[in-house]
């Protein structure tokens, strides 16, 4: 079953999102109660299985989180041709504001996975009762916005939100999002794949390397059943990776570098240093996350993907047996 989130999956499920609550509300739906039915729909899922269903960008705005594509889908501009011409065939907004959308099409179920599912009938059954005014008065109850009020409220009209403090839990008792650390144990063997990140705290012994916090990849095949998980990490210190595989005669394809612009995630520009790879057991990796991790990450584009493949292939500081498992 394919639960990752790629650019292709994006779009559709947030058309489809969309379509699918217009359905249920008599085939029109406000935009901005729809966008706060699709964050919550994403909350839940994320806390509850490890990833967001839409898998969106998220800002922090006045009236509580805003998803970038979603709202842009909503009102059929600013995406590629791509997006536009699908979202087209089954949405489209009624009024001059582009406030209402309505469905013209019955919607696809197809690009869903049975808990996205379930995650949105849960939301539309607990609140789609309320108006998008007070589903913005429920998101404001929420960690990932209040971290952000003050600069709101200082004149930033908008502050991009980490999925990281999507984890965090609310000061009021968020009972209906509660996190079950048995739902992470269950979710973490389900939902792994080439290409999965995660975050997690690592303590080297080694001075030299800070232990904190950080991104690792995926780097199996089939992490689903291999006895060990081969995971590699990003920096931050590209030069110094650089410098440090010329001066020892590696090839420079070895340290693969991530813009920001590719992969939305990394607030820094990054690189992976595909000579220094880990080791971590399927029961380690669910441990670390429960501990000081979180798993809700789109998954790593294919082309930059492949790119940490080979590099990986190509270092000679790596075993035959591990390059094997890629």
């Amino acid at each position: 079953m394919n639960m990752i989130n790629t650019p292709i999956t994006t779009y559709k499920k947030a058309t489809q999102a969309l379509n699918l609550l217009a359905r249920k509300k008599d085939g029109k739906i406000n935009k901005m109660k729809a966008i706060k039915l699709i964050f919550l729909a994403d909350r839940l899922h994320l806390r509850k299985y490890g990833r967001p269903i839409v898998g969106d960008m998220y800002w922090a705005m006045k009236l509580g989180p805003v998803g970038s594509l979603t709202k842009n889908i909503a009102e059929l501009s600013n995406m590629s041709e791509d997006a536009l011409s699908y979202a087209k065939k089954y949405i489209k907004p009624i009024d001059g504001k582009k406030q209402i959308l309505v469905s013209i099409r019955q919607e696809d179920l197809s690009v869903f996975s049975k808990t996205d599912l379930e995650c949105m009938e849960a939301i539309f059954n607990k609140f789609s009762d309320k108006d998008q005014f007070e589903l913005a008065d429920i998101t404001h109850e929420f960690p990932e916005w209040i971290k952000h009020k003050k600069e709101l409220e200082g004149g930033k009209k908008r502050v991009k939100m980490n999925y990281d403090d999507f984890f965090t839990d609310a000061q009021k008792g968020d009972t209906f999002f509660f996190q079950n650390k048995s739902d992470l144990e269950m979710a973490i063997p389900l939902c792994i794949e080439q290409g999965s990140v995660f975050n997690f705290f690592v303590d080297f012994d080694n001075p030299k390397r800070q232990s904190k916090n950080r991104y690792f990849v995926i780097l199996n095949r089939n992490p689903k059943t291999d006895m060990a998980l081969i995971m590699v990490t990003s920096t931050t210190q590209i030069q110094k990776k650089k410098e440090f595989i010329k001066k020892i005669g590696i090839s420079d394809k070895t340290i693969v570098e991530v813009k920001t612009k590719e992969y939305s995630i990394f607030t820094s520009d990054s690189a992976f240093n595909c000579n220094d790879v880990f080791e971590v057991k399927m029961s380690d990796l669910i441990r670390k996350i429960e501990e000081k991790g979180s798993m809700n990450y789109p998954k790593l584009p294919d082309n930059i993907l492949k790119r940490i493949i080979d590099g990986v292939k190509e270092s000679p500081k790596i075993s035959q047996s591990i390059k094997d498992l890629m």
